[in-house]
């Protein structure tokens, strides 16, 4: 026979909505049924299936209206489920700093409450103006500086004239003297017055002062006495004390004479004047002589009675001496008589007998007593010499072998010259040999007339 094994499917669970019938043709369960749709619910709620009771439950509540202003209006928004609140207050009008603005929930508008401040009183010179930040009247403007018063001056305000006023004079200046200032001292409010009348100069004793009020200025009258005639050795000065002149001085004493001398006053240059000179006024020329060792000396007087205490003594021309021979060892005394107990000595130092040769390069051989020789100083030292004179022109004007300084200026050289005729003023030049080996000595000589 046939076994038949195997079991029917179980039924699948099912909701409550569902139905499970056996298909034999596919051999399973089909299960047909639909939830219910889920009803259509407000933003604020929710919609939950209850398998108990196989229904849809809605639960949830809409939110409460929001408490609004006066000005306000409230809708509810479904897309955002929300109460939407739509209305502004009104906006809060412009007041004065010294308001204030309320809003009236009531009546739904702003009141506003406050005064302003009322003005100050001003005086004339002020200004008051309402300040809308510091919300208070400022005033400006400032009372006029008083003025500068002098000290005798008094100033009062006028507020009907916003001016100062001034009242006071200065008081009367005093009457013054020539020599007085009158100031007005400010500090003191009074007039000062300076100055004093001058001083009475000093007067000498034959003056008067006296004070001109016209002039200012003290006059002085009187002459001073006129200075007595004096010599000229004297002095005068006023004495003030006697108010007379006085004369002192005496004449210079007059000076010791020589026995030659003679001595006046003159009253002009106010000295003694001493003439009358001495007999010896020159001392010419003094010559040391190494061979004899004696020197001599040329000197002018002009006295006639002469004497000297060494030597030989003679007259070689007009007022013109020689002594000679003198011995080198001794100083020589000249005495000169000019008259009865009138002597005077002439002392002539003896001299350094190293006698050094020097030409004389200038003499003048007219016939004057002086300078009338080509001179060499010294060349009586040298009795070889050998001197030679020549013209510019090369022509030989003078030579002599032993030269004794007696050249006179005449010519004793070649054509161009005659013998002993004395040559012309010009420049001539001269060669000197020694004659003891040495270098011949040249030079130049001026010959004038």
């Amino acid at each position: 026979a046939w076994e038949v094994t195997g079991t029917q499917p179980s039924a699948p669970t099912i909701a409550c909505y569902e139905t499970a019938s056996f298909n034999t043709t596919t051999c399973t369960w089909e299960v047909t049924g639909t939830q219910p749709a889920a009803p259509t619910t407000a933003c604020y709620e929710t919609a939950n299936f209850n398998t108990t009771t196989c229904a849809w439950e809605v639960t949830g509540t809409q939110p409460a209206e929001p408490t609004l202003a006066c000005y306000e209006t409230a809708n509810f928004n479904t897309t955002t489920c929300a109460w939407e609140v739509s209305g502004t207050q009104p906006v809060q009008p412009t007041i004065a700093c010294y308001e204030t603005a309320n809003f009236n929930t009531t009546t739904c508008a702003w009141e506003v409450s406050g005064t302003q401040p009322a003005q100050p009183t001003t005086a004339c010179y002020e200004t008051a103006n309402y300040n809308t930040t510091t919300c208070a009247w400022e005033v400006t403007g400032i009372q006029p500086a008083e003025p500068t018063l002098a000290c005798y001056e008094s100033a009062n305000f006028n507020s009907a004239t916003c001016v100062w006023e001034v009242t006071g004079t200065q008081p009367l200046q005093p009457t013054i003297a020539c020599y007085e200032t009158a100031s007005f001292n400010t500090t003191t409010c009074a007039w000062e017055v300076t100055g004093t009348q001058p001083v009475a100069p000093t007067t000498a004793c034959y003056e008067t002062a006296i004070f001109n009020a016209s002039t200012c200025a003290l006059e002085v009258t009187g002459t001073h006495p006129v200075a007595p005639a004096r010599a000229c050795y004297e002095t005068v000065s006023f004495n003030a004390a006697t108010c007379a002149w006085e004369v002192s001085g005496t004449q210079p004493v007059a000076p010791a004479l020589a026995c030659y001398e003679t001595a006046s006053f003159n009253n002009i240059t106010c000295i003694w004047e001493v003439s009358g000179t001495l007999a010896i006024y020159e001392t010419r020329n003094i010559e040391c002589h190494s061979v004899t060792e004696t020197y001599s000396v040329s000197f002018y007087c002009t006295a006639d009675l002469v004497a000297v205490d060494y030597g030989i003594l003679s007259s070689v021309g007009h007022n013109q001496w020689v002594v000679t021979d003198i011995p080198v060892s001794n100083d020589l005394l000249i005495t000169i008589e000019y008259g009865d107990d009138c002597t005077e000595e002439f002392l002539v130092d003896k001299p350094q007998c190293v006698c050094e040769l020097k030409v004389y390069n200038l003499f003048s051989p007219n016939g004057d007593g002086y300078n009338d020789f080509f001179e060499i100083k010294c060349i009586e030292n040298y009795p070889n010499n050998l001197l030679e004179i020549y013209s510019r022109h090369g022509l030989l004007i003078y030579r002599k072998k032993g030269y004794q300084n007696d050249w006179d200026g005449k010519s004793t050289g070649r054509m161009t010259f005659n013998d002993n005729e004395v040559t012309t003023s010009s420049t001539y030049y001269y060669i000197l040999d020694l004659g003891d080996g040495s270098k011949p000595i040249v030079g130049w000589l001026h010959l004038s007339q």
